[in-house]
């Protein structure tokens, strides 16, 4: 026989389960509510942002390969997001200046910080006391891309191939010279890591900034500097110079007649500088998934991509955790070289 609410040992939960009021069942609501909320709220996040103009931070002074590179993605970048991005230049202290300021930028996805190889590789294993940590300070949004150098002699150097230079430089004595842009720059790094594949004996010069380096290069006072491709570019079209090999794996499409130094004398070897954006730390995770996503549609229009190009850069996005990754392996591989080296921030 079914109970009845006369029946003075039944209560009316007996009947029909716990009350409304009753405190489990409120916490039971509650655990199987807040998934449902999060999902919302995080749909909602995702959908708002970005609520109000944003910037791109730049550690470096405006003009040059770096500021141009900045200024084409920030434009496009910012229309895909349907809110403008500014490019705010932060030069100073060999980058330390605008990282610091990006890394205590409000963690609200509003604000980015182009980094490259140096600011973000080098300075770490180069300059104590850092403001900032790139892996607490920051979150990957994701990678832009990279360009390489081009091993350059002047016309008097009889090498005429890769491997000819390496021969020759081997047998030099006193050892050559070799110009860089500047102390523990890309294209000094860069050839102190031939050296050691190539078991080389080669003279320091540096040099303040690519266009003096290049211009002792075409006078002859020394004979063999790794520059960009595109400050290279109209000395080697001219004559002026010879160029022998690239640095990438690839050949550059700027120069698609000269060899990569992987194919001509050193296999696998590849020594690029490259280019990511980063977020500082704490960044709301689905801001953090459309950049990425924005960044990466971004990159991968035509438009873009043969902008960047032309300014030499080979574009490669890659996802927050694959550039994350690359990221933490160019740190060991230039603190190991550092060391090796013995090279000091000037």
């Amino acid at each position: 026989m079914r109970p009845t609410l006369t029946d003075p040992l039944v209560t009316r939960s007996t009947l029909t389960g716990p009350h409304p009021a009753d405190p489990t069942r409120r916490r039971l609501t509650r655990a199987l509510a807040a998934p449902l909320a999060l999902g919302l709220s995080r749909a909602a996040q995702a959908q708002d942002f970005p609520t109000r103009p944003m910037r791109l931070l730049v550690p470096i002074a405006a003009g040059g390969l770096t500021d141009s590179l900045a200024r084409a993605l920030a434009s496009r970048l910012g229309e895909r997001l349907g809110q403008p991005m500014v490019v705010e230049n932060r030069p100073g202290a060999g980058g330390v200046i605008g990282m610091q300021a990006a890394a205590r930028a409000p963690a609200d996805g509003h604000s980015l910080v182009l980094v490259y190889q140096g600011v973000a590789a080098v300075n770490p294993s180069l300059l104590p006391n850092l403001p900032y940590d790139i892996g607490r300070d920051f979150v990957p949004v994701g990678g832009v891309g990279s360009f390489p150098f081009v091993v350059l002699v002047n016309p008097s150097v009889r090498a005429r191939t890769a491997t000819e230079f390496l021969e020759a430089a081997r047998a030099a004595s006193p050892p050559l010279a070799y110009a860089s842009a500047g102390n523990a720059t890309g294209s000094h790094l860069s050839t102190e890591l031939l050296k050691r594949r190539a078991r080389l004996d080669l003279v320091h010069v540096p040099y303040k900034g690519e266009a003096p380096a290049l211009a002792d290069l075409v006078g002859g006072a020394v004979p063999v500097a790794l520059t960009s491709v595109t400050v290279a570019l109209p000395m080697i079209r001219a004559g002026k110079v010879r160029a022998l090999a690239v640095t990438s794996i690839e050949r550059n499409r700027l120069l698609p007649e000269v060899p990569t130094l992987a194919e001509a004398a050193l296999p696998e070897f590849e020594s690029v500088s490259w280019y990511g954006v980063l977020a500082p730390a704490g960044t709301p995770a689905p801001a953090l998934a459309r950049l990425s996503r924005e960044l990466a549609a971004t990159l991968a229009e035509p438009e873009l991509r043969g902008r960047l190009e032309t300014l030499g850069i080979d574009p490669k996005p890659t996802g927050p955790e694959a550039f994350g990754r690359f990221l933490r392996e160019e740190t060991d591989r230039w603190r190991r070289l550092i060391a090796e080296a013995g090279i000091r921030a000037d």
